[in-house]
């Protein structure tokens, strides 16, 4: 399933159009984007399809299930799965059935937290284990899963209309009773309420509010994308994105830290230090990218050191979430510049965004 293959530039324009959203035109701009394409074994005549927008650093990821004429966007919800096991797409066999669990793992049950599949699929597949049971008609999988950061035995069942009962190690049940919807929205459900709180929080500490003077000096517009993918985008004319899945009802510290990490880019922007397009030399592209992250990461690590000294330790945990324990650990020992850069690079190397 990781055979991504990537569209003719006139093909990627024709998918990007298809499925632009008016309001939100820069996620779409073709010359940031790319589209690949992943066939799905289980999925008859969809496949998987990824816009990378390369608009800044780590890439922005959008993803759909789709046959080429219909769309079915990934928000982080398992919406896309109701719309398509509605519409008896779903084939499954022993063959396939453990890459249908991990799709709906990856995108669905609580994507970077407490259930995922080995980052090594094909050692997985070593030890999974697939049986049919003709009495029940469901597929019996055993396969490695990792479980609040510790690989484990996992044990799920799958009827063949695509329901989803996990038994080990926590127990749930998805997909079982089947409610599609046409349109899947790429903002998110409780926007304004995502916005508040990421506020509400950031406001606590004193970095957060002198970033969030900011948000009114420049007129700064806070949309919420929704997401399997937790993130961050601002746009050059100070518009800011945060990203979130769909099934998430309320910010944490994770959104309050990206809102913290956007301020300080438009307080960058605002002093000329713009976004370069990516057409631009590839090194000049990463190192203007890097410099601007790393500040804005720095600001980060203040609002944590911030929130540490109050108690607060649910910030550090958003930043180590981030892949960016290592930066924080760098900053509380003095590093700067370019020692700093070299931590950052090396945790960007550890979490797969970049490969030296």
């Amino acid at each position: 399933m990781r055979d991504w293959q990537q569209l003719t530039p006139d093909q990627s324009i024709e998918f990007i159009k298809s499925v632009a959203s008016e309001s939100d035109l820069i996620l779409f701009e073709p010359s940031l984007c790319d589209v690949y394409t992943l066939p799905l074994p289980f999925y008859e005549g969809y496949s998987l399809y990824r816009i990378v927008n390369k608009y800044m650093l780590p890439y922005l990821l959008l993803d759909y299930l789709s046959n080429g004429e219909n769309h079915h966007y990934m928000n982080g919800s398992d919406q896309a799965f109701h719309n398509l096991n509605s519409r008896n797409a779903l084939s499954l066999g022993s063959e396939n059935v453990l890459d249908y669990l991990d799709l709906y793992i990856s995108y669905v049950y609580e994507r970077g937290h407490s259930l995922v599949f080995m980052n090594d699929h094909e050692e997985a597949a070593k030890h999974s284990h697939v049986d049919f049971d003709e009495g029940s008609q469901l597929y019996k999988v055993k396969t490695p899963l990792i479980y609040h950061d510790e690989t484990v035995n996992g044990e799920a069942e799958i009827s063949a209309s695509g329901a989803i009962t996990i038994n080990t190690p926590v127990k749930a049940s998805f997909l079982h009773d089947l409610k599609p919807h046409k349109d899947i929205a790429y903002r998110h459900p409780l926007e304004s309420d995502i916005i508040e709180q990421s506020v509400s929080i950031l406001s606590e500490c004193e970095t957060g509010q002198n970033l969030l003077k900011l948000k009114d000096e420049h007129s700064v517009e806070i949309r919420v994308l929704s997401s399997p993918n937790y993130h961050g985008v601002i746009t050059n004319d100070f518009v800011v994105y945060l990203v979130i899945p769909a099934a998430e009802q309320t910010a944490k510290f994770f959104q309050a830290l990206v809102l913290a990490y956007a301020l300080r880019d438009v307080q960058q922007i605002a002093g000329g230090y713009l976004h370069p397009h990516p057409s631009i030399d590839q090194e000049e592209y990463l190192t203007a990218n890097y410099g601007k992250n790393l500040d804005m990461i720095t600001q980060m690590c203040k609002i944590v050191e911030e929130f540490e000294n109050i108690n607060a330790p649910g910030a550090l945990q958003a930043l180590n979430k981030m892949g960016l324990g290592s930066v924080y650990s760098g900053y509380k020992n003095g590093l700067h510049s370019d020692a700093l850069m070299d931590v950052y690079v090396e945790a960007l190397e550890r979490d797969g965004t970049i490969k030296r």
